[in-house]
Order: C-alpha cells, then structure tokens, then sequence
C-alpha cells in the first residue's frame, strides 16, 4: 500500500521524530500565488483531513490546515512529498532502511492472578474472582459487557472483597440493573 502524505507526517511525528525538520509548503488563504512554508515544529496534530497549527499566541484558536493547501513536504534531504507525485521514491526508500532491529522490543507483561476461580459447564456459569486486581467495580463491570457481548452468564465470588467496605454499592447496583434490562436477563 502506498504511504500517504498523512502516514508520511505521522512516521515523521512518531517513529522518526524528526517533525521538526519538515517544511510544509502551503497555499495561503487559497490564493495561487500565494505560498507560505510552514515549520514542522508548528504542527501539533496530524489529522485524516489536514494538520493542526500550534498558535501563534495564546488568545488564538489553533489553526487547521487542509491536505488540499498542500503543495509540497521538504525534508532536512530534499522533497519528501509533492502535491502532483505524492510521496516521492526516496521517501519510501529511506522508510525501507529502517529495519526491525531499530524498532524497540516489547515484552508480555504475566498476569499476578487468576481472574476465573472456575470455568463455567453446561449446567453452571463461569465463576470470577471480585477481588482480583485492585478489587473494584471494573471488574463488574468488564465482566457484564463481555456477558452482554457474548450471551455468557457469569458469578462474581467476593466482589470488592479487598476493600474496606467490601460488597456491591448503589452504582454497582446500578450498573447490574441496567445490564439486566438492556440484556433481558435476571440478577
């Protein structure tokens, strides 16, 4: 797939950070001769239909600036993108260089606990820990969206059972109520 002049501003941005040493070359205020080259370190977003402009004072609004005002992406070696060939070759050929060394690795964080003390059967639902994790309402609540979701009855063992005051309060309640209705299920 070919990289469009927002992903080519976006792996600026983000993957090489060099944002800053871009040149945007812009119709201003859509007059044909006029032309206006805008710093990259201005831009404070890059967005699906245009850029937005750090301002200039305070009292300002942000500006936006359009794709379609673009003319032209220069870069610290020369044309990265032009309004008529899009990204140029050498663009795509600087991205090609970057190899998956330089990317940085991630690693899986392991989960401390169990969540489900025991797995649901055809005859009774899956039974989950109310105290795992932080022990809070989260869980409650992630697990009637994923019943909701799925179709799939679900026992919560010792809600909030880390806390102080342990058990279901009124917005949990709440929270179950309403679940109950949107689903057509019983608490």
């Amino acid at each position: 797939m070919p990289l469009s002049l927002r992903d080519l501003l976006n792996r600026a941005r983000w993957s090489d950070a060099n944002l800053h040493a871009l040149e945007l070359v812009v119709v201003h205020r859509g007059a044909p001769d006029d032309r206006r080259t805008v710093a990259g370190a201005m831009v404070s977003d890059v967005g699906a239909s245009g850029v937005t402009l750090t301002p200039s004072r305070e009292d300002e609004e942000a500006p936006f600036l359009p794709y379609h005002r673009f003319l032209a992406v220069r870069g610290p070696h020369g044309l990265l993108w032009d309004k008529e060939q899009g990204v140029l070759p050498t663009a795509v050929a600087r991205e090609a260089t970057v190899t998956s060394s330089d990317e940085p690795v991630g690693r899986e964080v392991g989960v401390a606990h169990e969540v489900v003390l025991r797995a649901a059967t055809d005859t009774t639902p899956i039974v989950i820990d109310g105290s795992a994790g932080e022990g809070g309402g989260q869980i409650l609540r992630s697990s009637l969206t994923l019943s909701l979701l799925t179709g799939t009855p679900f026992v919560i063992d010792r809600i909030r059972g880390k806390r102080k005051k342990g058990g279901l309060l009124r917005q949990h309640l709440t929270c179950v109520n309403a679940a109950a209705a949107i689903g057509s299920a019983k608490v």
